[in-house]
């Protein structure tokens, strides 16, 4: 069985030029879902938006999605990161390479299946990267039905057993 996983990536030690192409492809990207008008966005990155989203509210932004086969993360022994990723960026060839920060997590072991990149509010930017690899899911929990903590008792089980 495949299981899959989000990781969620910070984009840290962006430059100011690394800042200003992502922010124009972003935004070059809401722009063309809302109107349909390429002011220079990744080609892929249309393809796979008109796929992803069919639906457009024209109030809302969308995250920019990296298709599988153009995600590059690679491990390095930089002192900033340990993982860099490339985002494909139209007018740069190769993308832009940016350094990720995220909760420790092997991305040699899984395989990666595609990436969503978000600006938040206040203009940082996060690379949601969904992994997959065959494994099986741990059932530690599975013969828990509920707990009902109530007045009269401390809590009563799901199959009606008290617990003190």
């Amino acid at each position: 069985m495949k299981v899959r996983k989000a990781v969620r990536c910070e984009l840290v030690g962006l430059t100011r030029r690394k800042r200003e192409l992502l922010n124009r492809e972003y935004d070059n990207f809401q722009h063309y879902l809302r109107t349909g008008e390429d002011k220079g966005v990744y080609s892929a990155t249309k393809q796979q938006g008109k796929r992803t989203y069919r639906k457009i509210d024209p109030e809302k932004e969308y995250p920019l999605v990296i298709r599988k086969d153009l995600m590059d993360i690679r491990k390095t022994d930089n002192k900033l990161a340990t993982y860099w990723a490339r985002i494909p960026v139209r007018g740069v060839r190769g993308g832009v390479k940016v350094a990720l920060a995220h909760q420790p997590f092997n991305f040699e072991e899984w395989e990666v299946c595609g990436s969503k990149l978000v600006r938040t509010e206040d203009g940082e930017f996060y690379l949601h990267v969904t992994v997959e690899k065959e494994g099986e899911l741990k059932k530690e929990y599975s013969s828990i039905m509920a707990v009902d903590v109530g007045a009269r008792w401390a809590a009563v089980s799901g199959h009606g057993t008290v617990a003190a």
